[in-house]
């Protein structure tokens, strides 16, 4: 995961898909950041509130309100700035602090993402986004909230989830909400398994997140796996829905052979139907080379090049989307919540 997203607003509007001469631009080129196209996504369920997702991630981290919290979000920043990635996540003391600050503005993200999706709510055999007026936090929701899941899921209804780059949460934490808001409309005739994949030490806090989400009464496990797959191939569960989610950038920057090898060793974990989301920040797009001609490319045009086509089918995707907070939410939060601008691809395997 990374600290890429920046607060602020999108550039100024023009037509998707031209450049400049009104000419679109040829596939071999490169798009230029003004090029992309600028979505604000679709809406997705409207419970949980954010302020509610926000407050169960509050209770689950301490560190939030502690007297260090400001000081140790700045060495935090520092390191990422200087893309020293594993000096926050294998340092088990930044943990609570990087999820204090990067988590929730990214969990109500993934949230909307998840939510949104048709093929997503489809496979994990979720309810249609509901046809209220959106507005969050409605009269009767703390009542719907204490209620349970709906009846027990039927033998063998297991839907599950693996996150690589999950360790900190905000994939849990998304999937929690996205569940409860689901169960609001109808209610749920799964079990469902959440797997976290990462180098870094989460299991307690992860623990502290499942425990804290167990409030919205939703049918999910969650489990974790702590490896570093750029130098091993661990045992993968069998997923359903794969996400990496903030994360194939810093994969890249570091082994991009390491990265290849991994993403082989995850689509034998994802059955045929089966679905994978990537998504990362779209305010610094990286680039990388492909091929022997040493032309550089957007990370998520070597996404494309290095899945679809070999094994998955691209079902869809943007260049550019924002998440941004409803007004007011994140007001007492110790530090700025931030606005979230990335792309995002979903690939089906074949």
């Amino acid at each position: 995961m990374t600290h890429r997203s920046r607060n602020g607003g999108p550039p100024k509007s023009q037509r998707p898909g031209k450049s400049k001469g009104g000419r679109r631009p040829k596939l071999h080129h490169p798009p230029a950041a003004s090029e992309l196209v600028e979505s604000a996504g679709p809406r997705a369920y409207s419970t949980p509130a954010a302020a509610d997702v926000l407050g169960l991630i509050r209770s689950a981290v301490p560190a939030v309100d502690g007297a260090d919290f400001a000081e140790t979000v700045q060495r935090i920043k520092g390191l990422l700035y200087d893309r020293r990635w594993l000096g926050v996540f294998c340092d088990a003391a930044l943990l609570p602090a990087y999820v204090g600050r990067w988590v929730p503005s990214r969990a109500l993200c993934y949230r909307d993402l998840l939510g949104g999706l048709d093929e997503v709510r489809e496979l994990l055999a979720l309810s249609a986004v509901d046809a209220g007026d959106g507005d969050s936090g409605s009269e009767d929701e703390e009542e719907r909230a204490g209620e349970g899941a709906g009846p027990a899921p039927r033998e063998g209804g297991r839907k599950r989830v693996l996150s690589v780059g999950g360790g900190a949460g905000s994939e849990l934490v998304a999937l929690a909400a996205v569940l409860r808001g689901s169960a609001d409309v109808a209610p749920l005739s799964h079990m469902y398994e959440w797997t976290g994949l990462d180098i870094g030490a989460w299991g307690p806090i992860l623990a502290s997140l499942s425990a804290s989400a167990s409030a919205l009464s939703v049918p999910l496990e969650h489990h974790y796996v702590q490896a570093d797959i750029l130098k091993t191939q661990p045992a993968l569960p069998r997923a359903d829905l794969a996400t990496v989610l903030f994360t194939l950038t810093e994969l890249l920057a570091q082994s991009k052979a390491g990265t290849l090898a991994f993403l082989a060793h995850l689509s034998r974990a994802v059955p045929a139907g089966g679905l994978l989301l990537v998504a990362d920040s779209a305010s610094d797009i990286s680039e990388f080379a492909l091929g022997d001609g040493g032309r550089t490319w957007p990370v998520f045009f070597v996404a494309d090049a290095l899945l679809a086509g070999r094994g998955w089918e691209k079902l869809g995707g943007e260049d550019s989307r924002w998440y941004r907070l409803e007004e007011g939410v994140g007001r007492d939060w110790p530090c700025k919540l931030e606005n979230v601008r990335y792309w995002w691809r979903l690939y089906r395997r074949v």
